[in-house]
Order: structure tokens, then C-alpha cells, then sequence
């Protein structure tokens, strides 16, 4: 009877063994895929970042452009009254010769 029960027991304990073996594969096949799952993450987030990145510095390149371009651009445009009052003198000129002439070169 003894032997009856130490053998149900070894039994039940191989039984016990195969259970706990069983559960420990699939737990080692989840974490693989799981750990697979993060790396493909992590690298998808770390391309990400670098395009991220590569985009951002474009966009401050192309900012920095339009920045120079205006500041250039007022530079010039202060120059404009400058110009105005030059073109207003040359046209008070043209009036002053076009008025001689017609009182030199009679029509």
C-alpha cells in the first residue's frame, strides 16, 4: 500500500513536473516574441527620431534662409526713399531742360 502511494505521488508529481516544464516553454516563447516586438519597436522609434531629426534641421536650414532673404530684402527696401528722391530729382530736371528747351527751340 505504501508503495501504492508513493508511487500515485511520484506520479502526480512527474504529472506536476511536465505541467510546470509546459507552462515554462510558453512562458520563454512569449517573452521571445515579446522581446522581438520590443526591439522592432525600439528600432522603429529610433529610425523615426532620425528622420524626425533630419526634417526638423531642414526646416531650420529653410528658416534660416527665409530669415536672411527678408533681412536682405530691408536692406534694400531702405534704400527705397533714397531711390524715390533720386527719380523725384531726375523728373524735376527733365521738367527744368524740357522748359529751356521750349524757351531756346521755339515750336
Amino acid at each position: 500500500m505504501l508503495e501504492q502511494v508513493l508511487n500515485d505521488a511520484e506520479r502526480s508529481a512527474l504529472g506536476a513536473a511536465d505541467a510546470v516544464n509546459s507552462l515554462l516553454d510558453a512562458l520563454r516563447a512569449h517573452l521571445k516574441e515579446v522581446t522581438s516586438n520590443t526591439v522592432a519597436h525600439v528600432e522603429l522609434e529610433r529610425d523615426a527620431s532620425k528622420q524626425l531629426q533630419g526634417a526638423a534641421m531642414e526646416a531650420a536650414n529653410r528658416g534660416m534662409r527665409f530669415i536672411n532673404a527678408c533681412m536682405r530684402m530691408n536692406e534694400e527696401m531702405q534704400q527705397l526713399p533714397q531711390l524715390t528722391a533720386q527719380v523725384k530729382e531726375l523728373g524735376r530736371k527733365v521738367d527744368e531742360f524740357e522748359s529751356q528747351l521750349n524757351r531756346l527751340v521755339p515750336r
